[in-house]
């Protein structure tokens, strides 16, 4: 498992626009109210991203996809089968353009499955946003660390996507593997990986400002 734990800082300013959380459902997502954090929150503009098209090589991939979620989506306008770089700037363009799409904003993507034999299923994605208004935060990374943390830190920090509360950064520090650690780089690299956790995390932590973010 790819584990990498973050501290953020909410800022009343951005430094990096796309540095930013939405506050819907806060209460569910963080073990601090919403409350606490308050004086940060901001109208942040974005995008909405709601109106899809895929690109699939063949029928035969296609119905395998057809379970999958974006294959049932209403957001999906469309299903085009054939090799993406041969159809895309023609068959697939007209149509952005005769559905109005042209003017929006697009990101395209690849993405992979696999079927119920194992068997990767590719298929491409264009995606079409509008701007809108949200309310959310600002932040800014204070310290991030990858990997080398016990199975507590797994069990302990499953339940909400944020934590803010000191205690959360200080078990956080207790579930450095250091062992692990001091097994691949030596011991003076592992007493200076655990100086730093704590110098990034626990030394600078701000009550109503500091933000525990796992990712896994």
């Amino acid at each position: 498992m790819d584990l990498k734990t973050m501290h953020i800082k909410l800022i009343p300013e951005p430094i990096d626009l796309e540095d930013y959380l939405t506050i819907d459902d806060w209460d569910s997502r963080c073990n601090v109210q919403l409350e606490h954090y308050s004086n940060f929150i901001r109208t942040i503009d974005d995008v909405e991203f709601n109106k899809n098209i895929c690109i699939v090589e063949s029928e035969e991939i296609l119905d395998k996809l057809r379970k999958y979620r974006t294959f049932q989506s209403d957001d999906l306008l469309q299903v085009f089968i054939g090799n993406f770089d041969e159809i895309k700037n023609n068959i697939v363009e007209k149509f952005i353009v005769s559905q109005k799409l042209d003017n929006l904003e697009r990101v395209c993507y690849d993405s992979e499955v696999l079927s119920k034999d194992n068997a990767p299923l590719h298929y491409t994605t264009i995606s079409f946003g509008e701007p809108i208004k949200i309310q959310g935060f600002y932040y800014h990374d204070r310290g991030c660390q990858r990997n080398a943390m016990n199975s507590d830190f797994i069990e302990a920090f499953s339940a909400y996507d944020y934590f803010g509360k000191k205690e959360d950064f200080e078990f956080a520090f207790s579930c450095l593997d250091i062992d692990f650690w001091e097994d691949i780089y030596g011991m003076d690299e592992a007493k200076e990986f655990q100086n730093k956790f704590k110098n990034d995390f626990i030394d600078k932590f701000e009550f109503g400002k500091s933000l525990l973010w796992p990712l896994f």
